[in-house]
């Protein structure tokens, strides 16, 4: 069983199914413009997607200025509460809503409520993310606990309805294997935050 997968001597809280063959396919599939990074960690995945998406603007947040990053051009770091208004309402519209594919990753301490809140920014094609997924806890302790991965912090049941109001459908299944679900915006527009969205 695995805690994580270290990635240029740099700790990613990801299995090794994840960074050496799921997470590569999907990414140069969606071939992203803007990713958001929600939870920087010490960087390791950050790294990860930089190198695997050259060409795209990465934006990373992270609550807790613990450590000091070095990412390429082109990524940009904000320490700060995503739930805050400086960057809740100002950087995250602004930067998801700029041209090309926007992908949102929520890899934060509180999973459900990033997809709920993120999940408002989305162009149609877009993507959001939610890593330590699994669809039910049933599932997860069967398949997964003790076995490949421990933490399961959001399933399919917290998200079922938001994923209905914004038009977010599944794609590329396999990524569960990993731990990982994308929903893609299939339709509507992009409706904007509002406070009482939970």
């Amino acid at each position: 069983m695995e805690s994580h997968v270290l990635y240029k001597g740099l700790v990613t809280e990801q299995t090794s199914l994840a960074i050496n063959y799921i997470l590569p396919e999907i990414l140069g599939e969606i071939d992203p413009r803007n990713i958001l990074e929600i939870g920087t960690a010490v960087g390791g995945l950050t790294t990860f997607l930089s190198d695997q998406c050259p060409k795209a603007e990465i934006l990373t947040v992270e609550i807790l200025d613990f450590y000091n990053y070095r990412f390429r051009e082109g990524v940009t770091s904000l320490i700060g509460d995503v739930f805050s208004e400086k960057i809740l309402e100002y950087e995250i519209p602004n930067f998801v809503g700029r041209d090309g594919t926007s992908l949102v990753l929520c890899d934060g301490g509180n999973k459900p409520k990033e997809f709920a809140y993120l999940s408002h920014f989305l162009k149609p094609g877009d993507y959001i993310a939610a890593h330590d997924y699994c669809f039910s806890w049933d599932v997860f302790k069967s398949k997964f606990y003790n076995k490949i991965w421990n933490y399961c912090r959001i399933t399919e049941s917290q998200i079922d309805q938001i994923c209905k109001n914004h038009k977010l459908e599944t794609r590329f299944e396999k990524s569960q294997d990993a731990l990982w679900i994308f929903k893609q915006k299939t339709g509507g527009s992009q409706i904007g935050y509002q406070r009482n969205v939970i």
